[in-house]
């Protein structure tokens, strides 16, 4: 995460400075240090009285979400070089000062070219073609022209200059405006993040990328106008993670809602993801979808054993022989050992099941299934400790 830019803002009689890009938590801490209440945190626009990006300067004096902020920063930073130099031409050339066009912009890099080197009339057509197209072949399979472009738009007269070079306008495009109303297009930005959910309530939408805090939620209820998270539709919108999993996370949304779903995220996310496949199989194998025991099942992924290329009691046991060397049989006594009946009582005393294409699941003798597992009697009895709080 690079950072992109700074803006100085103030709240009552205080004054802060927010790097952006920043995570959801660290702008809850900043907005903290405003001393805005949490009612205020969620749903307030922050004043642009400073920001310390030429190009951004017309931003200043206005009061502009923050998630709107942090989404121009991150498409900021996930330009290269000269993508970045080509936005800020732009921006000065053409006066934009508003989040809006500027969110939008953002998908537009297509509908302008920006010339640097004025000295190869060939390359100049080459960087026009692949701005418009997006993408060339190596070998120029289209067949272009690329000196006859070069020529053709050098002398058409229309291009501006600039401190960062020529920009020509590909007026004959179409301008993408993803940014309409206060629904802000989906963007991955942070591939650390292992779900996108999508929130809709009426005809606005928003996306949260979890896991997340908690303020993450609350800002993109906001946004979208709903007075809870409860009186937004939820959905699935992407999953990073090992194939598999959407079902399960779908299950959790749906009957205990996005907290939860979050919390439980948050677990995974926690694990090796060479982990993930086991975990999957530990899943199956206690027979559980909701969050709480999820969620005490990744707590306690050590405690199990995972075989997943096990089918059978004789392949449980030639694998469990071949990960202990104490257990080694000599090669002379191999065709004598009844392999089929060993793995029959790894499989008893493991309290093993064999899943299928999930393999081999058990767990560790000094372990208790029953001991990490919340039953529904402690859960019955947890939601009316809450409800009588």
């Amino acid at each position: 995460m690079r950072q992109m830019f700074q803006i100085k803002t103030e709240y009552l009689d205080t004054s802060i400075g927010i790097d952006f890009p920043c995570t959801n938590s660290t702008l809850y801490a900043k907005l903290a240090e405003l001393h805005m209440p949490d009612e205020e945190k969620k749903r307030n626009p922050i004043f642009i009285k400073e920001i310390d990006y030429e190009e951004l300067k017309g931003l200043e004096g206005q009061f502009i979400d923050p998630d709107v902020l942090n989404f121009i920063a991150q498409k900021m930073d996930s330009f290269d070089n000269k993508e970045l130099k080509k936005f800020n031409a732009i921006v000065r050339t053409y006066n934009i000062d508003t989040p809006r066009e500027l969110v939008n912009l953002t998908y537009n890099m297509h509908y302008y070219t920006l010339i640097e080197d004025m000295s190869n009339v060939e390359g100049i057509g080459r960087t026009h073609m692949l701005t418009r197209e997006q993408a060339l072949s190596t070998d120029n399979s289209e067949g272009y022209d690329f000196y006859k472009i070069g020529q053709e738009l050098m002398e058409s007269g229309t291009g501006k200059m600039t401190q960062y070079g020529i920009i020509f306008v590909n007026d004959d495009l179409e301008y993408e405006k993803p940014y309409v109303g206060k629904s802000l297009p989906s963007f991955e930005y942070d591939g650390s993040k292992l779900i996108t959910v999508e929130l809709i309530n009426d005809d606005k939408s928003a996306y949260v990328y979890l896991p997340d805090c908690p303020f993450a939620i609350d800002r993109a209820v906001n946004r979208i106008e709903a007075e809870s998270v409860e009186d937004c539709k939820v959905y699935v919108d992407g999953c990073n993670i090992e194939e598999g999993y959407e079902t399960i996370l779908k299950d959790v949304l749906e009957n205990e809602g996005v907290h939860a779903l979050n919390n439980f995220v948050a677990e995974l996310k926690k694990l090796d993801r060479w982990r993930l496949y086991d975990f999957k199989a530990i899943i199956e194998y206690a027979d559980v979808s909701d969050s709480e025991n999820l969620i005490r099942l990744a707590q306690n992924i050590n405690c199990f054993i995972v075989y997943d290329e096990v089918d059978n009691a004789e392949e449980l046991a030639r694998e469990w022989i071949d990960a202990h060397d104490e257990y080694y049989i000599n090669t002379d006594l191999q065709d004598f050992f009844n392999y089929e009946e060993y793995g029959e009582y790894l499989a008893k005393n493991f309290e093993g099941k064999f899943l299928g294409a999930s393999g081999f699941v058990g767990i560790k003798e000094e372990y208790d299934l029953k001991k990490i597992l919340v039953d529904e009697q402690e859960q019955e009895e947890g939601m009316q400790g809450m409800s009588g709080m």
